[in-house]
């Protein structure tokens, strides 16, 4: 085991000690969180760049003639629906404009075109080497991860090709051969060999966070186990399990327990619980 703590823990595993992994710089655990946290940001990109179909107004009103009779036609109360309904659009204020006041903001989110835009490969200028984190807005998903995946390649594979820059190739380079308990070879190998993976699982890893907020969700709490006892160090309401592990944690101690083993170390415990109630 090294001596070392793992890189990715202070990212993944927030509110825990960081582990000593078993292999260089990444504990196994976080090797598989890596994983999936970039196929959260595929899944999540994918949702953006194909959102659910907005709401259609489909009431209908009686057309009246200027007497107010009803002349038989209906009509659509938005006159879009047939295609798919109009936007909203903001309308003008009454108020009076002052110094400071905002112009209106542009019909289109630019956060969710900036994030979901294809890749760009560098080609920078002169001013853009001098000052490369000077940007307005965000880079893309894809531009990002294609910088990941060139810095990889020149550090760890410089015999082999890049993928093409799209979204789809570039998540399918990056999880080649992974499976549920396999973080995949290029992944696991990274963990272990690249000088960069805390600060890159740092920045994914908040690139998933603003994904969600473009998309309403809210980032999943852990399920806390309250009130029932660590079998191993005897602490109390202390085990936790992050959305998506497989296995609950100790932050206390930092053992690890599968989903059978807490079924039955709470079974045992409400039992022994009512016991002591009925005595």
């Amino acid at each position: 085991m090294s001596t070392n703590t793992c890189v990715c823990c202070p990212t993944f595993r927030r509110g825990f000690a960081p582990r000593r992994p078993d292999r260089p710089q990444v504990c196994e655990v976080c090797r598989l969180r890596f994983d999936t946290l970039v196929y959260d940001l595929w899944l999540l990109h994918d949702r953006l760049v194909n959102p659910d179909p907005a709401e259609v107004d489909q009431r209908r009103y009686a057309r009246r003639d200027q007497q107010g009779k009803r002349t038989g036609e209906h009509r659509w109360a938005d006159p879009l629906a047939p295609i798919g309904g109009a936007g909203t659009i903001p309308g003008k204020t009454n108020q009076p404009h002052v110094s400071g006041t905002p112009g209106r903001s542009t019909p289109a989110n630019l956060d969710q075109v900036d994030l979901t835009s294809p890749a760009r490969v560098p080609n920078p200028t002169a001013a853009g080497r001098r000052d490369p984190w000077d940007q307005i807005g965000h880079l893309s998903v894809a531009t990002r991860l294609y910088e990941i995946v060139r810095d990889w390649r020149d550090t760890l594979w410089p015999d082999q090709h890049l993928p093409v820059p799209t979204m789809d190739e570039l998540v399918a380079w990056m999880r080649a051969g992974a499976t549920d308990g396999y973080a995949g070879d290029r992944t696991d190998h990274a963990c272990t060999r690249h000088p960069g993976i805390g600060d890159t699982a740092a920045e994914l890893h908040d690139l998933r966070r603003i994904l969600r907020a473009q998309l309403g969700d809210t980032e999943p709490q852990p399920r806390r186990w309250i009130g029932v006892t660590c079998p191993t160090c005897n602490e109390v309401s202390q085990i936790q399990q992050t959305a998506g592990d497989e296995y609950a944690e100790c932050a206390e101690c930092g053992r690890m327990y599968t989903g059978d083993q807490m079924t039955e170390f709470v079974t045992k415990q409400a039992a022994a619980t009512r016991a002591v109630a009925t005595a």
